[in-house]
């Protein structure tokens, strides 16, 4: 279909209420402000 689930997700991280990543995503700064996200006033969970 020609588009990337990848660059799709990055462009409608901040229209959602919801998302779920791999917990490096939240916990290495470098990665969280590549893909701009933000976790103030955010409830974060993590399972292992």
């Amino acid at each position: 279909h020609g588009i990337c689930p990848y660059y799709t997700s990055r462009l409608l991280i901040h229209d959602v209420q919801i998302i779920l990543c791999p917990y490096n995503y939240l916990i290495d700064p470098r990665v969280r402000n590549s893909m701009q996200m933000s976790i103030n006033n955010a409830i974060i969970i993590i399972d292992e």
